[in-house]
């Protein structure tokens, strides 16, 4: 009897080890993804999301859709083909899909005047329609930021774009539309420079990004994505 409950607690033992050992890979897996799968020989770097952007999908989608696209396409500056590929990479990514139907394309016109404008980005929001005045000045204080980003290590660019998001939320003055278009450009912004940072892609293409976050966020956020990702993809 005394031998039959030494087995029953040795294997018992051995379950509740093996158990311990499963959940602590699964935490440490967990622990170590990014938010998507990097390829071997990134290194990761701090998870970019914040949840308390009601608005984070979008920057999600946005290093979702540019990882994808970079993986099948060769960069090319021939706007209307950068624009349909990314169009076509989209439609593979579920969350895009859910909100497709407010998405009714973008120029080649308007994603030419967004990277000619990535390093002056106060035209593009100027033509920021959608907002109120103050919602445009906090815009750019959020793209006055960007100059100081560039070199600085990511936990830092995110603790600062965290706080700058945490002060829209409060921000009692700012409209709905005001909301809607800053946390969209500051969720791309804080994916993007993450997705850039990850894999050393140039600061140019990721202002571009953001600016044309800033663009398309003044239709709505599938615009945002796709404007953001098309301006950075474009060689």
């Amino acid at each position: 009897m005394k031998k039959f409950s030494l087995a029953v607690a040795c294997f018992s033992f051995l379950l509740i080890s093996c158990s311990s050992d499963d959940n602590a890979l699964t935490a440490e897996t967990v622990n170590q993804s990014n938010f998507i799968n990097p390829q071997a020989g990134y290194r990761v770097v701090t998870d970019p999301k914040n949840l308390s952007n009601v608005y984070d999908g979008a920057g999600k989608m946005h290093a979702e859709i540019l990882d994808e696209y970079l993986g099948h396409f060769t960069p090319t500056s021939v706007l209307s083909t950068v624009i349909y590929d990314v169009e076509d990479t989209s439609d593979g990514n579920s969350s895009f899909t859910a909100i497709s139907s407010t998405y009714s394309g973008i120029t080649t016109t308007a994603l030419s005047t967004v990277i000619s404008n990535a390093t002056t980005p106060s035209t593009i929001i100027t033509a920021t329609t959608s907002t109120s005045v103050r919602g445009r000045n906090r815009l750019k204080d959020f793209t006055d930021m960007l100059p100081g980003f560039e070199t600085a290590d990511y936990a830092d660019v995110y603790d600062d774009i965290v706080d700058f998001e945490a002060s829209i939320i409060a921000d009692t003055l700012l409209t709905t539309a005001d909301m809607q278009l800053i946390l969209t450009t500051t969720s791309i912004a804080r994916y993007g420079i993450s997705y850039a940072k990850d894999r050393n892609r140039g600061w140019v293409k990721t202002q571009s990004s953001i600016v044309g976050a800033i663009s398309g966020a003044n239709t709505n956020t599938a615009t945002a994505v796709i404007t953001s990702v098309a301006a950075g993809a474009a060689d």
